[in-house]
């Protein structure tokens, strides 16, 4: 979820792309722009990420964000048969399955916004991939919609062990995805190199960091950044 499904941000190879846009079938409308990107990523021997903005993008009030109708429901199920079909020959069905329930949740919001005004409540946010390295032992310390999103993250990327997911309200929440949620008293026992702060408030995380080096955890393992909004 790190990589945008638009076309606008990109430069492909003239190779690639025009290879890949010959495979889409033309019956697609709703994402046809990840039916075009996310199989262009596959297919790429090479990325380069640049963090820098060269486009000034301004909000259509009559995109498909904003004028859905219920034909769009029938897209959807469109889309989400064109990308299985194509990870399966692509041979990468296994890694790619929760990453596409993943973007078809994310179309299905904007789908039902646009149809019933209605916002769903599952707002992911990446989690800080680029302050952890690959492998480590991470805690999680919060269970909130980021601490959720950020669980959704680790468990599709398989980046690093969660060695235990912690929160101050754990008897309110108890488990997530299969996952018990534990009492942070319990940081004491588990052996970790990071403890990630997933929430968003700036104070709390401050509040929630004092109280970990009360409890001795160097600050070096104590990780917070303000949470990346992926949509």
């Amino acid at each position: 979820m790190g990589i945008t499904a638009a076309l606008w941000n990109k430069i492909f190879k003239k190779e690639l792309l025009k290879r890949i846009i010959e495979e889409v079938d033309n019956e697609i409308s709703l994402g046809d722009d990840a039916s075009v990107v996310y199989p262009a990523v596959i297919q790429a021997n090479s990325m380069y990420i640049i963090r820098r903005s060269w486009y000034h993008y301004i909000q259509n009030e009559d995109s498909m964000c904003h004028s859905c109708t219920f034909e769009e429901f029938a897209e959807v199920s469109l889309l989400k048969a064109e990308f299985e079909r194509r990870f399966k020959e692509y041979n990468v069905w296994d890694t790619m399955q929760l990453q596409l329930e993943r973007y078809i949740r994310g179309v299905m919001s904007i789908v039902v916004r646009g149809v019933y005004g209605i916002e769903l409540t599952n707002t992911p946010y990446l989690f800080p991939f680029e302050l952890i390295p690959a492998k480590c032992k991470v805690i999680l310390y919060g269970a909130g919609i980021v601490g959720k999103s950020y669980w959704d993250c680790l468990r599709t990327q398989k980046y690093a062990e969660v060695a235990a997911w912690v929160d101050g309200k754990h008897n309110k929440i108890e488990y997530y995805g299969g996952v018990r949620i534990e009492s942070p008293t319990i940081l004491a026992e588990v052996e970790f190199d990071f403890v990630v702060i997933a929430v968003f408030d700036q104070k709390l995380a401050e509040e929630i960091e004092e109280h970990l080096l009360e409890q001795k955890i160097p600050k070096k393992k104590i990780v917070w950044t303000t949470p990346e909004y992926i949509g």
